[in-house]
């Protein structure tokens, strides 16, 4: 039995491996200017959470902004910063960022993060601050009268600074935005909402077509879709299923899947597929930097091809089923083999008295 164990561990790394490497992890972005422009500064010391500061400002940078990095020195928890906090012209910017980690605690330590702090609010700067972050704007004189939420730990000094403690994943309160970990997407669109930028459509296609590269014993297309959205496209998928004469699917599962690359950033996406010969429809689902989502089924019928070349075919009453999600995809190879993976284990462990 752990002879086959091993095998099977390994058939699922191999596979693992070659789904990943036939690219069903490459992820391209495309955005448009609107974000371009907006300028957030993070405020780090000793200790902060890299995590927190990462997926934040990678789902900032996604949306557009541009994001610099102060610190207190010049180099903080082995990280170089963009510029010292204490050379900060605040006005420059439109959000102070405050990730959480043991920073916080530190950064209290110096008036001139405090006094900026109290320019930024009476400025009207954004004020955004996550986990531990709010010790920060508490100190800072800030939040007196105002709804925050924060780490459970730091209840206590935020409602003695005058603070309203609100049990939620993000709080937005005129120009201060406070939030738990780990809701780093959340408190990313929070900034964008009161900003102005945040919005609900999601992508739309303006075109869609194949062509034939290549016909042996299978047939090689390329699917292109032509799409445009408001902020910008986070991913463009392809599910391709197999369907009769008449267009009606065979199977209630997808032949195969893709998703496609924006390789010149022109919101044209592209990507190669092997079938064989038989007649196929094309779903697409696309989905905005901001979490919209739309997939418009039957966006392309693909021909039968017998041994000649033919042309895309169109479908112009694509039906379109829109829904908002975050930005994550789920991949079926994956969960097959892993699922199989841990049922075996489970079954092993059991049998044995484990």
């Amino acid at each position: 039995m752990r002879k086959n164990l091993r095998i099977l561990i390994a058939l699922c790394l191999f596979s693992s491996f070659n789904i990943i490497s036939q690219g069903y992890f490459q992820i391209s972005f495309t955005w448009t200017e609107t974000m371009e422009g907006v300028e957030v500064i993070a405020f780090i010391a000793d200790d902060f959470d890299r995590g927190e500061l990462n997926f934040i400002q990678n789902y900032l940078e996604s949306y557009g902004c541009n994001v610099t990095i102060a610190g207190i020195n010049r180099t903080v928890s082995g990280v170089s910063t963009d510029i010292l906090i204490s050379n900060v012209n605040i006005t420059r910017y439109d959000c102070i960022l405050i990730p959480g980690g043991g920073s916080p605690a530190n950064l209290v330590e110096h008036e001139e993060v405090l006094e900026i702090i109290r320019t930024a609010y009476s400025e009207g700067i954004l004020l955004a601050a996550i986990c531990h972050g709010p010790l920060v704007l508490a100190e800072a004189g800030v939040i007196d009268g105002k709804n925050v939420t924060g780490y459970q730990g730091i209840r206590a000094d935020l409602e003695s600074a005058g603070g309203n403690y609100v049990s939620e994943s993000v709080v937005i309160d005129g120009s201060i935005i406070t939030a738990n970990a780990p809701f780093f997407q959340e408190i990313s669109l929070a900034i964008a909402t009161v900003l102005g930028y945040y919005e609900t459509d999601p992508p739309t296609i303006k075109n869609c077509s194949y062509e034939v590269l290549s016909v042996n014993e299978v047939i090689t297309y390329n699917v292109t879709v032509e799409t445009t959205d408001e902020t910008g496209i986070y991913m463009i998928t392809a599910f391709i299923y197999e369907v009769s004469e008449n267009k009606e699917r065979l199977y209630p599962y997808f032949t195969t899947f893709g998703i496609l690359d924006d390789e010149n950033e022109d919101g044209i996406y592209k990507r190669s597929f092997i079938l064989d010969k038989g007649y196929y429809c094309v779903d697409i689902a696309t989905v905005d930097v901001f979490g919209n989502e739309e997939t418009y089924s039957n966006a392309l019928y693909i021909t039968r091809l017998i041994g000649s070349l033919t042309t895309s075919e169109n479908n112009s009453s694509v039906t379109k089923t829109t829904e908002t999600r975050e930005t994550s995809t789920i991949f079926p190879e994956l969960i097959i083999i892993w699922i199989s993976l841990i049922s075996l284990v489970f079954h092993t462990r059991k049998r044995r008295g484990v």
